[in-house]
């Protein structure tokens, strides 16, 4: 197969025999180890078991990632962790795909710490807002793409980081991205990633997001407004309510705050959309190059249907509960703020009125969203896991 197999080392040569030899089993032999300078004979180990051996540029995952790049002379590139984590065996289901896409990852499924398991969760969270995606896994250490693909995204993470690096700078290009589930185990070796790491990688998230669609990024701290005006104008609420003490200046700054983070969450729909257009012009303006014969393994029985879905784009449409959840929350947030205002000018009769048909805009909101949820899940629990991911 016209593939490179990369793998990045920084003492592993407990868990690097291992994997090569299971990626000699599954029948790749083009195999690249860059070592962040082992002092444990990681390279010494490498070198026994006969694969390419290069010291990378500068130190961490990102910049072995770049080095491997100045080497690798293949059309597509597998990128693997050398701990023994992830199965070889499963590059193949992953390379088949890159008939249809440009990025596959192998979302983890199986053994993770807890406080591990968590934190993918919500740094997942955080990219699929920031991006628009829709992936279950974008830490993953397993993933394939097309050689040139990945070098024209001029990558500049050095650490953990590189990962959201790569998928936030493919889907801003209009990549076409994939996942697929992969087993997971535990690892071999001392472990490197702690869990401050997440911090960083969360830092650069946001810092992506930033620059590839400062809008977006701007209207969803605009969003966070919502968060002190509602605790705001509850607090003015429940003092004139309760202890008949009115705060006219403070009822007047929790509206202007639910007025701009009101205004931001309107805007949202809209930045979203213009760098899924911008996303969409890209795509449309390549076409991918079929590979050589039998340079790919072969598609599984059920995946060419399947990979000719977009994997990373806007998703499924909004059911009408989500809808109407959406459009009693935008009303809860109008309501408190006319609330806030007459209760700023002194008409505390109306503020009170606003108040209380707020509170059961929201409460229909809650319920709306609930019912949305449940509806997701038990769609979830009937679907057909396997393929890629939309």
């Amino acid at each position: 197969m016209c593939v490179t197999v990369v793998l990045p080392t920084f003492n592993e040569a407990e868990g690097l025999p291992r994997v090569v030899e299971e990626l000699r089993a599954a029948g790749f032999d083009k195999i690249l180890v860059v070592d962040g300078g082992s002092t444990d004979g990681t390279v010494e180990v490498a070198k026994s078991l006969g694969v390419v051996v290069v010291r990378q540029v500068g130190r961490g995952k990102g910049m072995a990632l770049r080095t491997a790049l100045m080497y690798v002379d293949t059309p597509y590139v597998a990128v693997l962790d050398a701990d023994y984590t992830y199965p070889p065996s499963e590059l193949k289901r992953l390379l088949a795909l890159l008939r249809y896409y440009d990025l596959v990852l192998g979302a983890r499924r199986g053994e993770m710490p807890l406080v591990y398991r968590v934190g993918n969760r919500v740094i997942g969270w955080f990219f699929n807002m920031l991006f628009g995606a829709d992936l279950s896994d974008p830490l993953t250490g397993m993933y394939v793409a097309r050689t040139e693909f990945l070098r024209r995204l001029y990558l500049e993470a050095r650490g953990f980081d590189v990962e959201v690096d790569i998928l936030a700078k493919a889907l801003a290009e209009g990549g076409r991205v994939a996942e697929v589930p992969v087993s997971y185990r535990r690892r071999v070796g001392k472990k490197k990633l702690r869990p401050w790491h997440g911090f960083h990688i969360v830092g650069r998230i946001f810092s992506l997001a930033y620059r590839l669609n400062p809008a977006l990024a701007l209207f969803l701290f605009g969003v966070l407004l919502l968060v002190p005006g509602v605790a705001l104008g509850a607090w003015v609420a429940y003092r004139l309510f309760y202890a008949g003490v009115p705060h006219y200046i403070l009822g007047m700054g929790a509206f202007m705050l639910l007025l701009l983070g009101g205004l931001s969450l309107a805007m949202l729909p809209l930045a979203a959309s213009l760098v899924r257009l911008q996303a969409s012009v890209f795509r449309a303006s390549r076409q991918l190059e079929p590979p050589g014969d039998g340079c790919l393994p072969p598609l599984e029985p059920e995946a060419p249907a399947a990979a000719q879905q977009p994997a990373a784009g806007p998703g499924e449409p909004e059911t009408v509960f989500a809808q109407v959840g959406r459009g009693f929350v935008v009303a809860f947030m109008a309501l408190l703020g006319a609330a806030a205002y007459f209760l700023g000018v002194g008409d505390v009769s109306t503020a009170n009125r606003l108040a209380e048909w707020a509170y059961y805009a929201l409460a229909g909101g809650v319920l709306s969203m609930l019912v949305d949820l449940a509806l997701a899940e038990r769609r979830g629990r009937g679907g057909t896991g396997g393929g890629p991911q939309p």
